[in-house]
């Protein structure tokens, strides 16, 4: 998979959802080495992260996705400019039907991060979440 193409037209789909939310999608994707997985695997990946970014930040935010060569094969990340997820927060989240003290109630299972760590995982990647320089959540996927 060109990790970078299938995120670009992956926002680009998911434009039209984010845009009834009043949010803006914008995918910074430089060359990678491709990565030995099923497109699809990543669009779930790559939605979920997409979804929760509009769901739980404030009307008129940007979501930035940035896809890179790492360390560890390709990373990518989706920064919004929501509340964050606290430090004690950010291991539980991962969590079947858990979310975050700061997520307000928009809907959903709390199922989407845990369907984006087995992903990534079974896929030989990590996932992690950190704070943005937006001000908001970093969510991180690398992937081999």
């Amino acid at each position: 998979v060109d990790v970078g193409a299938e995120v670009t037209n992956i926002a680009k789909e998911f434009s039209g959802l984010a845009a009834s939310r009043r949010a803006t999608v914008v995918v910074d994707a430089t060359a990678t080495p491709p990565v030995s997985m099923r497109p699809d695997a990543l669009r779930h990946i790559v939605l979920n992260l997409l979804d929760n970014a509009v769901k739980y930040g404030p009307p008129g935010q940007t979501v930035r996705v940035t896809v890179r060569p790492s360390d560890e094969g390709v990373m990518i990340a989706v920064d919004d400019e929501g509340p964050g997820i606290p430090v004690a927060d950010r291991e539980r989240i991962w969590r079947p039907f858990t979310r975050g003290s700061t997520a307000v109630s928009n809907g959903g299972s709390g199922i989407g991060l845990t369907i984006v760590r087995e992903v990534a995982s079974a896929n030989g990647g990590s996932t992690r979440v950190e704070a943005s320089p937006s001000g908001g959540a970093r969510f991180v996927v690398n992937l081999k």
